[in-house]
């Protein structure tokens, strides 16, 4: 099965959506829900809660160079993927 939810974007966060984009999904190869964040179409990270923690895993570049993006940006769309898993669990 696979699920896969964007979020509607607040006003604060479009200019952080432009290039960001999170989606909930539920891969066979995990018990719970993940967040997919992808940066510029690429997918950047994901954020799970396999162990009864967040973690997140780092993805590659396609192009295998280094990934550049700004600090408040990542932290902003690492902080809403967090949010939306959570709010799943209510």
């Amino acid at each position: 099965m696979f699920i896969h939810i964007d979020p509607k974007p607040s006003t604060e966060m479009f200019n952080m959506l432009e290039k960001y984009r999170i989606c909930l999904s539920s891969p066979p190869d995990r018990d719970n829900l993940v967040a997919e964040i992808f940066f510029e179409g690429c997918q950047w990270a994901e954020i799970n809660q396999e162990h009864s923690v967040f973690e997140i895993e780092f993805y590659p570049r396609p192009d295998v160079r280094p990934w550049k993006v700004g600090f408040s940006s990542a932290i902003n769309a690492l902080n809403e993927a967090k949010s939306m898993l959570t709010s799943t669990r209510n």
